[in-house]
């Protein structure tokens, strides 16, 4: 598990989460960055598909509400910063989350080999 926040949408920045009057705009935030190789248990697809668990493609799964808040669709690529790193993903699919299972749930799942060069942040 790492930390890192979305920067913009297909090119779009988001301003920071304490730039703007909450207005419902989209806006950077922190979020705790994992990897799966499946698609973690309490959690449904429910657009797209999941990545084969070998799968080197910079891809990110989003939770569904999370998606909505940064305005992100399927097939969007999305600009991120883990520390003073950039990273590009692609939205592949979009998740529900149960969080009431009081199993550790993320807003954003990724291909192992993705975090895998921020290692040292995990």
């Amino acid at each position: 598990m790492t930390r890192g926040r979305v920067i913009s949408v297909n090119d779009a920045a988001l301003p920071r989460w304490e730039e703007l009057e909450e207005d419902g705009a989209p806006r950077q935030r922190e979020a705790n960055f994992t990897w799966s190789d499946q698609i973690p248990t309490g959690n449904a697809l429910l657009d797209g598909e999941w990545w084969r668990a070998d799968t080197d493609q910079a891809w990110v799964s989003l939770e569904e509400e999370f998606a909505s808040d940064i305005g992100a669709t399927l097939g969007d690529r999305l600009s991120l910063r883990i520390g003073a790193d950039a990273l590009e993903v692609t939205v592949l699919n979009i998740r529900a989350v149960d969080w009431q299972s009081m199993r550790p749930n993320f807003f954003m799942v990724f291909p192992r080999k993705v975090l895998e060069a921020f290692r040292e942040c995990i």
